[in-house]
């Protein structure tokens, strides 16, 4: 397995802040400038591009933008980390943001209104509490919040 790293330009903001992460055939870019991302199977003429993109919610959707250089499609970055949070793009095409929503503890009285899917008693301990979502300007914001920065 071999991995390497380079920093390009970015087409979509155009700063030179666009990481390349290459390893065994798959090669990913994400722009820790403007937060969007791509990655070898998204390409123009893949299959998994579009199942990729039927996956996403209408904003990521919306948001998509087109390398004709690379034939690759583009999209904002959302992430989840266990017992941190959430970063993802919210608001419309027109007017958008970048959003961390936090994992919060449930209260034990609570957690009744949580059942694991498929678990007889057992129920969730935690939730992603998008009520307490922080909206950010910039990428860098958000994934500095991300990080606990």
């Amino acid at each position: 397995m071999s991995n390497t790293e380079e920093v390009v330009k970015c087409p979509v903001c155009e700063k030179y802040e666009a990481t390349i992460e290459e390893g065994d055939g798959f090669e990913s870019r994400i722009c820790l400038n403007c937060g969007y991302t791509t990655n070898n199977e998204l390409s123009f003429d893949s299959e998994y591009s579009d199942i990729f993109e039927k996956m996403q919610p209408k904003i990521i959707q919306s948001l998509k933008f087109e390398d004709n250089d690379l034939k690759q499609y583009w999209y904002p970055f959302s992430m989840y980390v266990e017992n941190k949070g959430a970063l993802y793009p919210e608001g419309t095409p027109e007017s958008w943001s970048w959003a961390f929503s936090p994992v919060m503890v449930i209260p034990i009285m609570e957690r009744l209104q949580y059942p694991i899917d498929g678990e007889e008693n057992k129920y969730h301990e935690t939730r992603l509490a998008v009520e307490h979502a922080e909206k950010f300007a910039t990428f860098k914001d958000v994934y500095a919040k991300l990080n606990g920065e």
